[in-house]
């Protein structure tokens, strides 16, 4: 099965997202679940709740924080992504781990100081460097995918462990 990458952004973002998207599916063997796409908020559930079931849908998750609000820190003015956007960031950064959650920043966007040193890929539509940055994207994804960086749940550990020591072992015996 290909992992299941989840591209979120802001509505002012999607464009953006789309972009990524694009250009993962061009460049990668995964399957990339925009947030735009029917089925990812489902009927009858809230928002938060679609969200926090990703965490058991998608393997990895790509933010895009773009340029979408203008706000007073201090007495200068900064542009900041959608709130929902960084939200989203740390769901998927507590879910997955720094090794399978990334955001994506617009320059010139301020993003919490807890994050100031997270060294994260910088794109800007001025000098059009987005796909630049996927391109690291992509390695990045690429060597966690081939060193298997995958957490392991405690179910999983313990499909594996089976699977190994018990199933696998009485394949081969029968097909002996």
């Amino acid at each position: 099965m290909k992992p299941r990458i989840f591209v979120g952004s802001s509505g002012e973002g999607l464009s953006i997202a789309k972009e990524v998207k694009s250009y993962l599916e061009n460049n990668l063997n995964c399957e990339i679940i925009l947030w735009s796409n029917p089925g990812v908020f489902d009927f009858n559930k809230s928002a938060l709740s679609s969200l926090i079931d990703g965490r058991l849908l998608y393997d990895f998750a790509i933010l895009v924080a773009t340029k979408d609000d203008l706000a007073r820190f201090r007495g200068f003015k900064k542009f900041i992504p959608r709130d929902n956007v960084v939200f989203e960031f740390g769901l998927y950064l507590g879910a997955f781990g720094e090794n399978r959650t990334l955001i994506i920043q617009e320059s010139d966007v301020k993003l919490p100081t807890d994050l100031n040193g997270v060294t994260v890929p910088r794109f800007s539509i001025k000098k059009n460097n987005l796909q630049e940055q996927l391109k690291q994207v992509v390695s990045f994804i690429s060597d966690k995918i081939s060193h298997n960086e995958f957490q392991i749940l405690p179910s999983t550990a313990l499909a594996v462990g089976y699977y190994y020591s018990f199933l696998k072992n009485t394949a081969t015996s029968i097909n002996e």
